[in-house]
C-alpha cells in the first residue's frame, strides 16, 4: 500500500492519500455499517466501478478517474449553494436519459401516457416502414467524422504552450468521444432514420452504470416516440464472448441489463395499451464463434441470461428492487417466462465455418438440443421469439471485416458466397433435427457485418454490385457512412431496399462452381497469410495512432481485445486444405498481435498498401470470371481501392520487394478485372510523408536498449532479437557494443525487413533515429527529383520534433488522409 501511495502521489501531487490500516475484517465491518465514504450507488445492481470498468488497478488509469472527480467537484463548487434549480428536460430523449430510477419511482417509465403515446404513434404510422429486411446501425464511432471530432476536442482541450501536444495526447487516450448518452442518441436517430435495426454492442468494452442503463433507455425512448421496439424497429444486443472475456460477474450484469430492459418494456406496454408479440430486445449475439467447440460460448450465454433473469427477482437482497416492487410475486413467473424468449445468434468470422454453413448450423442445433433435459440450459426453443405465431428463425451474423483481416478479401467473399448458397441445404438439415425435437422447422437468415471500406464489405452507394450481392441476405450493417455522409447513407438505404424489393436472379451455384470457390478460398487464405506474416509486426503498433472513440478495455486491464494469429479448426480443414495452426504459431513473431480489423485496414491503406492487395496473387482471369458471376461487387471494390496503393510509401515501410511484387499483382488484377489501377496522384506526397513519420514514430514509441540489457548474455540478446524481428539476419548486431555498431547497421539499411529493427529492444534510441534517417535518405534518392525535394523539405522540420509533437502531428495527418480518401479507410 505504501508503494502504491508513493506512486500515486508522483502523478497526482495535489491529492492527499489517507490509509487506515485497520485490516480487511474491520474495514469490511465499517463499510457495511455505512461508516466509509464510497463513490458508487446501487451496488447490488451495478457492482463497483472497478469491477465493471477493468484496468482500474493501474495507477495511471485511477489517477485519470480522480482527475474527473476533482473536475466535477470544482465545477459544482463554482455554482455555489445558490445554483439554479435543474431545468426540465427539453426533449423526450433527454427526459428519458436524465430520469433516475429509485425504489419508488422511475419517470422514464411512469411518465409514459397512453394518450400522448397514441398521438406519437399516429404520427409515426404515417410512414412506418415496416419490413422484414434489416438495415442495422452498429458501431457508431467507427467513422472518419468521429475521429476528426475526437482530435478536434483534444486540441481544444489542450492549452497553448510547450506541453500542448502531451496534454492533447493524454486527452485522446483517456477521453473517448462516444459516451453512453451519445450512443443512446445515435441509436434512436438511426432507428428513426435509415435503419430498421440497431446493434447495442457491449463486446470488449469498459462498462459503467450509464452503459448498463443504455438498453432500457433506448427502449423507453422509442415508446415515447410512438415506436414499439420488436414490432416497428428492432434491437440486437452483442454480449461479450465468455470464453474470451472470462468474467461471469460482468457478463451476468450486462445480461441483466437486457432482461431488465425487456421487463420494463412489458410494464410500459401495459401503461400505453400495447400487446407486444415479442421482447423489445429479442436477440443476443455472441461474437467469435468459429468452431464446434466455441458453440459452447453461445450455450453458456443462454444459461447466464436465464440466471440473470432469475437474479432480477431474487429474494436475497441482490434482486432488482424496483422491478420487485412493480411486479407482484404472483406475476413474476409469467414475466420471467416471457423474458426468456430471446434468440441466440452466433457471430462467425471463420472462412472454413462459413464455407461449410450446413455443418456449422447442424452442430449448433445439436449443441442446444443436448441441454433439453437439463434445468436452466437453453434448447432449440431459443429460435422462437414471437408469441403470435409458431415460427423458428436461425440467424447467423457474418463478420466480413474480421474475417477478411484473418483470411483475406478473396477468401472472405468466397466464403460468404458459399454460405448464402448453402442456406437451402442448411434449412433441410435443421428441419430434420427440428422434427425429432418437436420444434418447428427453422428458417435461416443472415446479417452481413459490412463497413464502407472495400476490405470490410464495401457497402457503399458507389458499389451497386455489392448492394445486389448483399440483397441476397436478409440484413446488412451500416457503419461509418452514417456519420461521414448522411445523405449517402439515405441513398444507400434506398438502393438496398430497392434491390431487395426487385431482386436480381442469383446464378445457380453448380457443383463445379462450388469446387472452384473452395479452391479459390484455399489459395486466397494461403496468399493472404503469406502477406500477413510479413506486414503484421509493423502494423501491430498502428493502433497507438488511432484516436479511440469507443470505451474499450485497455491494455492495462485483464483482457486484451486485439486479434492474435488466425486459426482454422480441424473440422473446417485446418491442417489440410487450410493452414495448420501449429505452423502459423511457429512462423508468427512472438508477442505480435494484430490490431482490430478497422485499425488494420486503416493502417494498411494509410501507409499505401490497401488491405485488398494482400491476396491479389491468386486473381487470374479464371478467378475473376468466377467472382464476377457470383460476387458482383468484387470488381467495383478493387477498382475503387487500388488507386490508394502508393508503391513508394509501401516500399519504405514494408520493403521494396514487397512493394514491387504488389505493384505487379495490382496490374495483373486490373487486367483480369478490366479496371483502372492507377494511383491517385494527390495521395502520393501525403502518403509518403506519413510513411516517413510513421517510421520515426515506431522508433520513438517502441522499447529501446536499457540497463537491464547490460546483464543479458549475447545468446539471450540474439534470441530476443530474432523473436522481435522474425529474422536471424540481424543477430550479428549482438556481437557489437551499443553505440559502436554503425558499420553493421548501415549494412542493414536496405534489407527487405530492415524496418523491423525499429521494434527491437536491442538498439539504442539514438541508433534507431539514425537508422531511420539513413533509410529515408537512401529511399529519397530513388524517387523523382520533384517529389524527393518536396518530401525532404517537409521532413527537415518533422525530424526535429519531440516524441509528443511528432505523434500528434502523425495523428493529424492520419485523419487528413482519411478525409482525402473519401472517408473509406476504416
Amino acid at each position: 500500500m505504501t508503494a502504491w501511495s508513493t506512486g500515486f502521489k508522483a502523478v497526482q501531487s495535489g491529492v492527499t492519500v489517507q490509509y487506515n490500516s485497520v485490516g480487511s475484517g474491520s474495514g469490511r465491518k465499517n463499510f457495511l455499517a455505512g461508516q466509509v465514504a464510497f463513490a458508487g450507488s446501487d451496488a447490488a445492481r451495478y457492482g463497483t466501478w472497478q469491477r465493471l470498468s477493468y484496468g482500474s488497478k493501474d495507477v495511471k488509469e485511477l489517477t485519470v478517474f480522480i482527475d474527473r472527480v476533482k473536475a466535477r467537484i470544482e465545477a459544482q463548487g463554482k455554482l455555489g449553494s445558490s445554483a439554479p434549480a435543474a431545468r426540465a428536460a427539453a426533449t423526450p430523449l433527454a427526459a428519458v436519459w436524465e430520469s433516475v430510477c429509485t425504489p419508488s419511482g422511475y419517470d422514464a417509465l411512469d411518465g409514459l401516457d397512453a394518450e400522448r403515446f397514441a398521438k406519437a404513434r399516429e404520427a409515426f404510422l404515417k410512414a412506418p416502414r415496416h419490413e422484414e429486411l434489416r438495415l442495422t446501425g452498429t458501431k457508431h464511432p467507427d467513422s472518419t467524422a468521429h475521429r476528426a471530432e475526437q482530435l478536434d476536442r483534444a486540441l481544444r482541450a489542450a492549452p497553448a504552450g510547450p506541453d500542448r501536444a502531451k496534454l492533447a495526447l493524454k486527452h485522446l487516450e483517456w477521453n473517448p468521444l462516444v459516451a453512453a448518452r451519445l450512443e443512446y442518441e445515435e441509436t434512436v436517430a438511426d432507428l428513426l432514420g435509415p435503419c430498421s435495426e440497431a446493434l447495442l454492442d457491449f463486446e470488449g468494452r469498459q462498462i459503467s452504470p450509464e452503459w448498463l442503463d443504455l438498453p432500457e433507455k433506448v427502449v423507453l425512448a422509442l415508446l415515447r416516440l410512438g415506436v414499439v421496439p420488436g414490432e416497428d424497429r428492432h434491437l440486437l444486443f452483442r454480449v461479450p464472448n465468455p470464453f474470451i472475456e472470462q468474467d461471469e460477474e460482468k457478463i451476468v450484469r450486462i445480461l441483466a441489463s437486457v432482461a431488465r430492459a425487456n421487463a420494463l418494456f412489458h410494464l410500459a406496454c401495459e401503461k400505453v395499451g400495447v400487446a407486444p408479440s415479442q421482447n423489445a430486445i429479442p436477440e443476443l449475439t455472441v461474437p467469435q464463434v468459429n468452431s464446434i467447440a466455441e458453440i459452447g460460448a453461445v450455450v453458456k450465454i443462454g444459461t447466464l441470461y436465464r440466471a440473470a433473469i432469475a437474479g432480477l427477482f431474487a429474494d436475497d437482497g441482490h434482486g432488482d428492487t424496483f422491478l420487485r416492487g412493480r411486479i407482484p410475486e404472483a406475476r413474476r413467473g409469467e414475466m420471467a417466462a416471457k423474458l426468456d424468449w430471446v434468440r441466440l445468434v452466433p457471430l462467425c468470422e471463420n472462412v472454413g465455418a462459413l464455407a461449410r454453413l450446413p455443418e456449422f448450423l447442424e452442430a449448433f442445433y445439436v449443441s442446444l438440443e443436448r441441454g433439453r433435459a437439463l434445468p436452466d440450459v437453453p434448447t432449440a426453443a431459443v429460435f422462437r421469439t414471437r408469441w403470435d405465431r409458431d415460427e423458428a428463425v436461425v440467424r447467423v451474423f457474418v463478420a466480413m471485416s474480421d474475417t477478411a483481416e484473418q483470411s483475406g478479401k478473396v477468401a472472405t467473399d468466397a466464403a460468404v458466397t458459399l454460405a448464402l448458397a448453402g442456406r437451402e441445404e442448411a434449412e433441410k438439415r435443421l428441419a430434420t433435427l427440428a422434427g425429432k425435437a418437436g420444434e418447428p422447422a427453422p428458417r435461416v437468415t443472415f446479417l452481413i457485418g459490412a463497413g464502407r471500406a472495400g476490405f470490410r464489405g464495401g457497402f457503399d452507394p458507389g458499389h451497386p454490385g455489392v448492394i445486389r450481392q448483399f440483397a441476397r441476405a436478409d440484413g446488412v450493417t451500416m457503419q461509418g457512412i452514417r456519420a461521414d455522409d448522411p445523405p449517402a447513407a439515405e441513398r444507400l438505404a434506398a438502393a438496398f431496399r430497392a434491390a431487395v424489393a426487385s431482386p436480381a436472379p442469383s446464378p445457380a451455384m453448380t457443383a463445379t462452381d462450388r469446387d472452384a470457390f473452395g479452391k479459390l478460398l484455399e489459395a486466397g487464405v494461403k496468399a493472404h497469410t503469406e502477406t500477413l506474416l510479413r506486414i503484421a509486426p509493423l502494423l501491430a503498433p498502428f493502433g497507438g495512432l488511432v484516436p479511440q472513440t469507443r470505451v474499450r478495455i485497455r491494455a492495462t486491464g485483464s483482457v486484451s481485445y486485439g486479434r492474435s494469429i488466425p486459426t482454422y479448426p480441424e473440422e473446417w480443414g485446418g491442417g489440410t486444405t487450410l493452414p495448420d495452426n501449429r505452423d502459423l504459431r511457429d512462423a508468427w513473431p512472438e508477442g505480435v498481435t494484430l490490431p482490430r480489423a478497422i485499425v488494420y485496414n486503416l493502417g494498411s491503406t494509410t501507409l499505401g498498401l490497401p488491405a485488398v492487395t494482400s491476396d491479389l496473387a491468386v486473381l487470374d482471369r479464371r478467378g475473376a470470371v468466377l467472382l464476377e458471376r457470383h460476387v458482383p461487387g468484387y470488381r467495383e471494390i478493387v477498382a475503387s481501392e487500388l488507386p490508394f496503393f502508393v508503391r513508394d510509401a509501401a516500399g519504405l515501410v514494408f520493403g521494396r520487394k514487397l512493394a514491387e511484387t504488389t505493384a505487379r499483382r495490382c496490374l495483373r488484377a486490373a487486367a483480369a478485372l478490366w479496371v483502372d489501377a492507377r494511383t491517385r496522384e494527390d495521395l502520393v506526397m501525403p502518403t509518403c510523408l506519413f510513411a516517413m513519420e510513421y517510421l520515426r514514430w515506431l522508433a520513438e514509441d517502441s522499447e529501446s536498449w536499457d540497463e537491464t540489457k547490460e546483464h543479458e548474455s549475447r545468446t539471450t540478446r540474439a534470441e530476443e532479437l530474432i523473436r522481435e524481428t522474425s529474422s536471424a539476419a540481424f543477430s550479428a548486431l549482438c556481437a557489437e557494443r551499443p553505440g559502436e555498431r554503425w558499420p553493421a547497421l548501415q549494412g542493414f539499411v536496405d534489407a527487405e525487413d530492415a524496418t523491423r529493427l525499429l521494434l527491437a529492444r536491442e538498439l539504442l534510441l539514438e541508433e534507431k533515429r539514425e537508422f531511420v534517417d539513413l533509410r529515408i535518405e537512401g529511399w529519397l534518392r530513388t524517387l523523382p527529383e520533384a517529389l524527393a525535394r518536396e518530401l525532404r523539405r517537409e521532413w527537415a522540420r518533422l525530424r526535429e520534433l519531440g516524441k509528443d509533437d511528432l505523434e500528434l502531428d502523425a495523428i493529424e495527418r492520419l485523419v487528413a488522409l482519411e478525409t482525402l480518401r473519401g472517408s473509406r479507410g476504416a
